[in-house]
């Protein structure tokens, strides 16, 4: 049995208001179009990126004010962010990956969503 998933690592960074357009259309209708298309091709998982931005207001706040401290010591417990949480997205980047998971309700698909926590739209060097 030949087993297929769709991975759909794309998106535009950014944050402007003046820049809502392209990240709706990248971000947004996308991953609606990937996931749409592994519908239609009788898939059953797609496996995509989601980013930090989307939980990143927390930083603000208990415990992880703390936590993002490196001159404080951390508590010795804290209650973890788990994917019961409401998003609080930082921006209209961050906001964008929290529209995905209705399509995968509406589709039936099964989804890995790989979180990460540090995205640069140019290269490191």
């Amino acid at each position: 049995m030949v087993r297929a998933a769709v991975v759909h690592l794309a998106a535009k960074l950014g944050g402007e208001l003046s820049e809502i357009d392209s990240i709706v259309s990248a971000n947004v209708i996308g991953t609606y179009n990937i996931m749409e298309a592994a519908r239609r091709c009788n898939l059953r998982r797609v496996v995509f990126a989601s980013a930090g931005a989307v939980s990143m207001n927390r930083e603000h706040e208990e415990p992880f004010l703390t936590l993002t401290n490196p001159h404080v010591p951390p508590p010795e417990a804290w209650e973890k962010i788990t994917h019961l949480d409401e998003p609080r997205p930082h921006g209209l980047y961050g906001a964008a990956p929290s529209t995905s998971p209705w399509r995968l309700d509406l589709s039936g698909l099964s989804a890995v969503c790989l979180l990460l926590f540090v995205v640069v739209s140019e290269p490191c060097v």
